[in-house]
């Protein structure tokens, strides 16, 4: 026969796992945040700041955009940086809720699950395939994916937001520790930028680093493959991009470059003239 006493146990107990289910999803920071045009879905994109949502740059090409987060829309916002290089658009608007936490990524692994958020829960849509070129490749045949929509790994981490589609059922997304650098540093990247080389790079697919394939600056010639900036290895247009943020503050920038069959290094000092003459 129950007793009024084991009654109180186990509404204490339903309690404690009511309790810990809402305090996980507060902790998970459920930020389902989208990016629409006339009633329409057209991306997604995370809060890395309690005023700066980051969406993909490709939202840039409708007017009169808005953003919903559950029942509310949002129409004041500021387009404050647009990042072309990494395809990300950064957003000034004041929108409820936590912004994400962006710790440094667990190891994925082949074959690992990957999740996404929806409607307060958890929902499987594919698997890791492999890093390609810095980026992480998404295989996946859930009709649900948006640009610039988080993943999760399997203990509700973020592990990066969708750029778009590679081919059949796999995307490419841009992974957390890139989208860590712009929180910890947006607020230098907007005062500071990045030097201007007045160069035009290109991915090496099948090899580390860039290949310059135009240069209006007398220290780099086309053909040249920068695969290191100060103590940073380049692997690809993501760490060329982010080095040049980093390092712009240094009196000078050293690169090591393969010319050919040589290796060379090339310091561009601040203030110095790039153009070629």
């Amino acid at each position: 026969m129950k007793t009024l006493k084991d009654g109180m146990k186990k509404s204490v107990f339903s309690f404690l796992v009511v309790l810990f289910f809402f305090t996980n999803l507060l902790a998970y920071g459920y930020n389902d945040i989208g990016v629409y045009k006339d009633y329409k879905k057209i991306a997604s994109g995370i809060k890395i700041s309690k005023t700066i949502f980051v969406t993909k740059d490709s939202i840039l090409r409708y007017n009169d955009f808005y953003l919903k987060k559950d029942k509310d829309i949002y129409y004041n916002y500021d387009v404050i940086f647009v990042d072309r290089v990494a395809g990300l658009t950064f957003l000034r608007i004041d929108i409820p809720g936590n912004s994400v936490s962006l710790q440094k990524v667990r190891q994925i692994q082949e074959d690992d699950p990957i999740y996404i958020q929806k409607e307060n829960r958890f929902i499987k849509i594919g698997k890791y395939l492999k890093k390609i070129k810095g980026y992480g490749l998404l295989k996946s045949e859930s009709k649900d994916l948006y640009a610039a929509m988080p993943l999760f790994d399997k203990h509700k981490k973020i592990i990066g937001i969708i750029l778009g589609y590679f081919q059949k059922n796999q995307y490419i997304f841009l992974k957390s520790p890139i989208l860590n650098f712009y929180k910890k540093n947006i607020n230098t990247i907007l005062k500071k930028g990045k030097p201007r080389l007045n160069i035009i790079v290109t991915e090496l697919w099948k090899e580390n680093g860039i290949k310059i394939i135009k240069s209006y600056n007398n220290k780099f010639k086309v053909g040249d493959v920068i695969y290191k900036i100060e103590s940073s290895s380049i692997d690809n247009v993501l760490d060329f991009n982010i080095s040049l943020f980093r390092y712009n503050l240094n009196n000078e920038i050293k690169f090591w470059i393969k010319r050919g069959e040589s290796n060379k290094t090339v310091i561009i000092r601040r203030r110095e003239k790039y153009e070629r003459k």
